[in-house]
């Protein structure tokens, strides 16, 4: 079975909704700022001040089907609009807001491989998401042109941004 941007990126849309839902009641009512961008290799970056999770989904025989890698930012500046309905804000620690950032991605995780098995691809694995604080730089090996960026806010407060990239096998 073959999938779609349209496919991969709704699916990352319904999983951060229900993620958020779940994690910090909040609904997000605004649909996501979109961008694709045409691309020779798949570079993962990110700043001195974001927490990242990579999140690789595939098929369990990798000579068919699909790969999926999504990768979510969330910038510091950003936490407290995240998480403030968990009573966490600036005067969190820092490790407990890296926890919060933690525990979110991997509920998120989770979220987008169920929403990805609806689709119909049953036959399907995530690697445990790697999250990281600060600056990274990370290459990944696939073989795709695009990726799309979805900016997700709550009433114009920014809550996190995610890179979905996908590549029929």
């Amino acid at each position: 079975m073959s999938i779609n941007c349209i496919d991969v990126v709704s699916s990352a849309m319904r999983a951060v909704n229900l993620s958020l839902k779940n994690i910090s009641s909040i609904t997000v009512k605004e649909l996501p700022s979109i961008h694709k961008k045409e691309l020779f290799a798949v570079r993962i970056l990110s700043g001195d001040d974001t927490f990242t999770s990579i999140m690789v989904l595939g098929n369990k025989k990798q000579s068919a089907g699909v790969k999926i890698v999504m990768v979510v930012y969330i910038a510091n500046c950003d936490i407290k609009n995240l998480f403030a309905s968990l009573g966490l804000n600036d005067k969190s620690s820092e490790t407990e807001l890296r926890d919060a950032c933690g525990e979110f991605c991997n509920i998120l995780a989770g979220s987008f491989k169920t929403e990805i098995v609806a689709l119909g691809l049953q036959d399907i694995e995530m690697s445990l998401p790697r999250s990281y604080y600060g600056a990274i730089e990370e290459y990944i090996q696939m073989e795709t042109t695009f990726k799309y960026t979805l900016g997700i806010s709550n009433e114009d407060n920014p809550l996190l941004t995610l890179d979905v990239f996908w590549q029929n096998l």
